[in-house]
């Protein structure tokens, strides 16, 4: 056969991601790196070099043991009398021609061994040669399609190609992100560590200086024991307070922390990967083994109950409700009044109206409601101040977070005219659920009462207000007409009995 005529064997069965000879031998497929196509998305280590003198494209194929190069940049002089052999993606197994090549790329330099093919994806394929630069290894933001290839004994392929012959076998495909999520360990998050290196010096000049361990120190001079039962006592010893309890059991030695230390030393015994996030009383029991500090339960209690981790972790069954605390009862009408938005609403009405500001009163249930076009701050504002010239200005309003209240105009029409402002807590509408059961209320006889004029919602808005106010509220027994103005106020009823 000659050197420079390429033979083509059917591989028979496909065994992904392998192909099986006609002699029973399997050979891994080689890559599309030494195919004609290419995969949409894939980016290679591509640079120039040079081939003979020739300019070329040069892939850095970091998973490929030989050197890969194109038929017709070769001359015959350059080629060997041996052949290799190279399982193809199209599952075949071809016979290519081997040269000797004198190259000059980033990666290779000199005179190497390469395999010639007549149609690779670039001129010349560079894999993991001895000649090699190493710092090709280095390399980051590449992803390449990579294929081992290794040199294999001949005696596998004697019966079908000859023992003459040389065999090139590649395995799969491992892509470099492949390989980085199969072979890499991603470290544990872990808790930053403590930075603070103290010499014994610096750490009794903290204690000395905290305020809270004079009390010890005193203490400690006067050989006064803290406890005559459990005989705790305090002694000073290469100048470092410290804390010593003496049981029936053991003796416990405690080191006195000052008052800028102890955050570390509770979260080393707490948020570490050693201390799990375990409770108040195993986090106490661990910390005190070694170190101690006046009011020192209560700290570890609030840090444990402070913990954004196990807040988020601990079952909701096992969190203790806070107690429920009394509003304050309102007497005066527009003291304290609560303000809320609705919309946008549609149809829109003739008149441009698509929104609706409600404002309830918290002693009388009064409530006062305008249509609006906008709901910018400037709009809001002016209808606020519009309906406190007909019930009179509040101390107090009561509003969500929205932007229009917590604007700069709003803010500053409340300076002006002495109004406190306060705000629910976000996504908590119980806050204020006085107005937001008259805005179900109010929408509900929208709803009944535009049925056939539906733009027309906003002409409905004052009737509607009146027949909220004329009857009595079931929580107040009075309607908010006779509470506001202390008389009952002549509807339609009483104009039907007269």
């Amino acid at each position: 056969m000659k050197v420079n005529e390429v033979s083509q064997h059917s591989c028979g069965a496909m065994i992904e991601p392998e192909v099986m000879l006609p002699c029973g031998c399997v050979v891994p497929i080689i890559t599309k790196a030494c195919s004609m196509g290419r995969s949409p998305g894939v980016k290679m280590l591509i640079t120039e070099g040079k081939v003979f003198d020739k300019p070329v494209k040069v892939l850095r194929d970091t998973g490929c043991s030989t050197v890969v190069i194109r038929r017709s940049l070769v001359p015959d002089n350059c080629l060997r009398d041996d052949t290799v052999l190279c399982g193809l993606i199209d599952g075949t197994v071809r016979r290519n021609p081997v040269a000797r090549i004198t190259v000059d790329t980033p990666f290779l330099k000199g005179v190497v061994k390469a395999t010639c093919m007549l149609n690779p994806m670039h001129d010349l394929i560079a894999g993991n040669v001895p000649e090699a630069d190493e710092f090709t290894w280095s390399c980051k933001g590449h992803s390449t399609e990579v294929a081992e290839v290794t040199e294999v004994s001949s005696e596998h392929l004697e019966k079908s190609v000859g023992s003459d012959d040389t065999v090139v076998e590649t395995q799969a495909v491992v892509t470099r992100s492949q390989a980085k999520k199969d072979n890499k360990v991603k470290p544990l998050r872990v808790m930053i560590s403590i930075d603070k290196q103290l010499d014994p010096g610096e750490f009794s000049h903290l204690q000395r200086e905290d305020v809270t361990l004079k009390n010890w120190f005193e203490k400690a001079e006067s050989e006064v024991t803290e406890n005559a039962e459990r005989e705790t006592r305090f002694e000073v010893k290469d100048t470092l307070l410290w804390r010593i309890r003496e049981d029936q059991k053991r003796q416990v030695k405690q080191l006195a922390v000052p008052l800028g230390l102890r955050d570390n030393v509770m979260r080393l015994g707490h948020d570490f990967i050693t201390s799990g996030h375990q409770g108040i009383k195993k986090t106490y029991d661990r910390i005190t083994t070694e170190f101690y500090w006046p009011g020192i339960h209560a700290d570890v209690q609030r840090y444990c109950h402070s913990c954004d981790i196990c807040q988020r972790t601990t079952p909701k069954g096992r969190v203790s409700k806070v107690p429920l605390g009394r509003m304050p009862i309102i007497e005066r009408p527009f003291k304290r009044v609560a303000v809320d938005l609705i919309g946008p609403i549609a149809p829109v009405t003739e008149h441009g109206n698509r929104y609706i500001l409600t404002m309830v009163d918290y002693a009388t249930h009064y409530p006062e409601a305008t249509a609006l076009k906008s709901i910018e701050a400037e709009t809001v504002a002016e209808a606020l101040v519009t309906m406190f010239t007909r019930a009179g200005i509040p101390e107090e309003i009561l509003s969500d977070q929205g932007s229009q209240f917590l604007s700069g105009v709003m803010k500053e029409v409340s300076r002006m005219l002495s109004i406190g402002q306060l705000h629910t807590t976000v996504y908590h509408p119980m806050c204020k659920g006085l107005v937001k059961r008259f805005n179900g209320t109010l929408k509900a006889m929208l709803r009944r009462m535009c049925t056939e004029r539906p733009k027309d919602w906003d002409r409905y808005l004052p009737a509607l207000l009146f027949a909220y106010r004329e009857v009595p509220q079931e929580s107040l027994q009075f309607s908010p007409f006779e509470l506001l103005y202390g008389r009952t106020v002549c509807g339609p009823m009483s104009i039907l009995k007269v």
